[in-house]
């Protein structure tokens, strides 16, 4: 399913600072000696690691509050669309509205947008013929837009 990150402007505005004060921190380190390096180096520590920490926050209570990923979501692939499915959604996306296709080891990749994709876990995929056939549709419906693992 998509994933979107929907941020308050004070909760992208912490994202960028915090980085920015680690550096600040960084450099009145080395301006004025290594008198408070314990504290400084934890302070860097602290701004680096907060905004990974805050997007993983942000993810976790976004899928929280989001009912239309509760219960058993499907995807169906035919020679005309991507079908999406759960307990409280229904969908159709043309193939033509997918921007490109990616495949790893573990997921496939379809791609609405350069940055919002379908992902399809391999793990749901009963065998290797029917892995065969995924790999197959996409390239004959995407074409060159589909950069597959395994050659057909």
């Amino acid at each position: 399913m998509f994933e979107y990150i929907r941020c308050t402007p004070s909760q992208l505005l912490l994202l960028s600072v915090f980085p920015a004060v680690g550096l600040v921190i960084l450099v009145l380190i080395l301006l004025h000696g290594s008198e408070h390096l314990a504290l400084g180096v934890l302070a860097i520590f602290m701004c680096f690691s907060s905004p990974p920490i805050l997007v993983a926050l942000l993810l976790w209570s976004g899928r929280r509050r989001n009912r239309l990923v509760d219960g058993l979501q499907s995807v169906t692939l035919t020679e005309d669309f991507v079908r999406l499915a759960g307990p409280l959604h229904s969908s159709e996306i043309d193939w033509a509205a997918l921007q490109r296709a990616k495949e790893s080891d573990n997921y496939f990749f379809l791609y609405v947008t350069s940055q919002a994709a379908l992902i399809i876990p391999k793990k749901a995929v009963s065998d290797c013929d029917q892995l065969s056939a995924i790999r197959a549709l996409i390239a004959s419906r995407l074409g060159t837009r589909a950069a597959l693992r395994h050659s057909l």
